[in-house]
């Protein structure tokens, strides 16, 4: 079970969700949330995927400005997901501000 501080878990896309999280917590809620999915071990549904479901995520901390849309915001973590989807999946791709170097956080 993931009990981490989430304070908004919202659906944006097919399989895509958003979670809004307490500053500077983002790298460790990450990183308990892909464990947690990874030792839950839940059998994958479609043939040709890996064994077991996974959890691919970008991410980024801001402190919003009035000149930033949440589209803009959205855009910049949709590329860091697709980023840890390119990188091999059961990855996070983390940036801790817009002029910060991403990394990237893994269930291993």
């Amino acid at each position: 079970e993931f009990s981490g501080e989430c304070r908004l878990a919202a659906r944006v896309g097919g399989e895509e969700f958003a979670l809004l999280l307490p500053g500077g917590m983002a790298q460790n809620e990450l990183s308990r949330l892909l464990h947690a999915v990874n030792e839950l071990k839940i059998p994958h549904a479609c043939s040709g995927a890996s064994a077991w479901v996974s959890v691919s995520a970008g991410a980024i901390e801001v402190v919003p400005a009035a000149t930033m849309s949440p589209r803009e915001l959205l855009d910049a973590a949709d590329q860091l997901l697709y980023r840890a989807k390119r990188e091999g999946r059961n990855r996070c791709v983390h940036r801790a501000s817009a002029e910060a170097p991403t990394q990237v956080i893994t269930a291993d």
